[in-house]
């Protein structure tokens, strides 16, 4: 999990948003509750413009979740997909 936050963090920095947001997607489906990983693929997101990687990775980390968290991570979903049209 660090692995995967630091390499994010240097692609990040890198300026290499698609491949950061890849490992944070990883970081959000082995820890749902990772508020920081959320907030950086929403930075990153708004930065790059990829969008519907963010949405999809805020689906895998609910798929990988239960009850209340499930549905936060749903709802988050469909509001990126919504402010997308």
């Amino acid at each position: 999990i660090a692995l995967h936050r630091d390499l994010g963090a240097r692609l990040a920095i890198a300026g290499r948003s698609a491949e950061a947001m890849e490992q944070y997607a990883t970081l959000l489906r082995a820890e749902p509750g990772d508020v920081d990983a959320r907030k950086q693929l929403r930075q990153l997101a708004d930065k790059s413009g990829l969008h519907a990687v963010f949405a999809d990775a805020l689906v895998a980390a609910a798929d990988n979740s239960d009850g209340a968290q499930r549905m936060a991570l749903r709802y988050d979903a469909a509001q990126v997909y919504a402010e997308r049209e």
